[in-house]
């Protein structure tokens, strides 16, 4: 086997396969999940709705949207992030065009610029993609979404849609901007350098100013996978955001810019809490953890990673969650803290750990079956769900 022919049966193999893992769906976690992000996505139609979701991998189409529209990457691909920001990181100039494969003019665009061509659709890449763009210092990122409407994969453009406008509201927070959406031909077309992010063009000064640059490049990687760590499973996307913002906000975080309704929440406990840690077990992403020593506890959460599924504040038989689903910006990316601590005691019945309330020696549990020994209760959250189900099947 020669060199041409190895590299044409390298060059055929899709690693942008798109695989499904029906344990990471959140509704394999819990019953009383409520996600539908994947409902509707695929345009052609290769998830089938579920608890969890069906997934025909011979109708995929590879546009790699279902990535960033599951919160808990229940789908996983080798997607186009990594190639963009690595290309972004080579580029001389400020001003960046991002388009994709099936866009009908792709040699066409704002002068003065350069474009990226990634494999996919732009809803597969994400808002974190676009805020790593702005940290490795361009000024101008302009997503070309014109053609949308005409393309088969039209259905998909209220999510970039959305994604963009994720990525505008946390960079104006971060007191940057540059980020534009064009939904119509730009008025000063002209050719320009347009590069493939999968197969970039390399001279031999490239190299040398590659070499030159690679603090950028290694910055560049950092940011295609975001920080994530063995004790927490955020999406792709809120890894790479919270990666973009930690190197954006030097300057600080606007405290009047908020993320209403767009898929983030802040969360209180209240003093009721027991220290049961069920919430902490049934956060998907990890954006809750309990510690615990010998006599205290602490249970600590990261708003970057919360999805605002609300299974948290369901299974809390003390109803001592409360989630704000427009927090402010600048609490979503201020980092780990500490939602609730407190003393530990024993259960005077069962001998189980429980926080310390007042005129209080038992756990909520045995408080309950004290009063109603031959009742059961369900926390508030899931007794509605239950209820919600329940009236879904008649």
């Amino acid at each position: 086997m020669n060199w041409l022919d190895a590299a044409e049966k390298l060059a055929a193999i899709d690693r942008s396969e798109v695989r499904f893992d029906p344990q990471a769906c959140v509704h394999s976690q819990s019953r009383s999940a409520q996600c539908d992000a994947c409902r509707d996505l695929c345009p052609p139609d290769a998830i089938q709705p579920g608890t969890p979701p069906q997934m025909d991998a011979e109708r995929c189409e590879s546009c790699l949207a279902c990535l960033t529209a599951c919160p808990y990457s229940a789908f996983t691909a080798d997607d186009s992030v990594q190639a963009l920001l690595t290309s972004a990181a080579r580029i001389e100039t400020s001003r960046l065009e991002i388009i994709c494969g099936q866009h009908p003019a792709p040699q066409t665009g704002l002068s003065d610029a350069t474009a990226v061509m990634v494999r996919g659709c732009l809803a597969g890449l994400g808002a974190g993609a676009v805020l790593a763009l702005l940290s490795l210092g361009l000024n101008e990122i302009h997503i070309r979404a014109e053609a949308c409407e005409t393309c088969s994969w039209s259905i998909l453009f209220p999510r970039l849609a959305e994604q963009v406008h994720i990525a505008q509201t946390i960079s104006h927070a971060c007191t940057t901007g540059g980020i534009v959406f064009h939904t119509q031909d730009p008025s000063d077309l002209a050719e320009r350098p347009v590069w493939d992010a999968h197969n970039l063009p390399l001279s031999r000064r490239d190299l040398f100013r590659l070499a030159s640059r690679q603090g950028q490049v290694a910055a560049a990687r950092m940011l295609s996978q975001g920080t994530q760590t063995r004790h927490a499973r955020p999406s792709r996307d809120r890894a790479r955001m919270a990666a973009a913002v930690e190197q954006l906000k030097t300057g600080g975080l606007s405290p009047d810019v908020t993320l209403d309704h767009l898929g983030f929440a802040d969360l209180q406990i209240s003093p009721e809490c027991s220290a049961c840690a069920a919430c902490t077990r049934v956060c998907p992403p990890g954006a809750l953890r309990m510690h615990q020593e010998v006599e205290s506890f602490q249970i600590t959460f990261n708003a970057a990673w919360c999805t605002g599924c609300g299974l948290c504040r369901d299974v809390c038989a003390s109803a001592a969650v409360q989630l704000n689903f427009n927090p402010p910006v600048q609490v979503v990316f201020s980092g780990e803290r500490v939602a609730a601590s407190g003393e530990l005691i024993r259960c005077d019945r069962c001998n189980a750990l429980t926080a310390v309330q007042p005129g209080k020696k038992l756990c909520p549990a045995c408080e309950y079956r004290r009063s109603h020994p031959f009742g059961a209760k369900l926390p508030p959250g899931l007794q509605q769900n239950y209820l919600l189900g329940k009236n879904r099947k008649q």
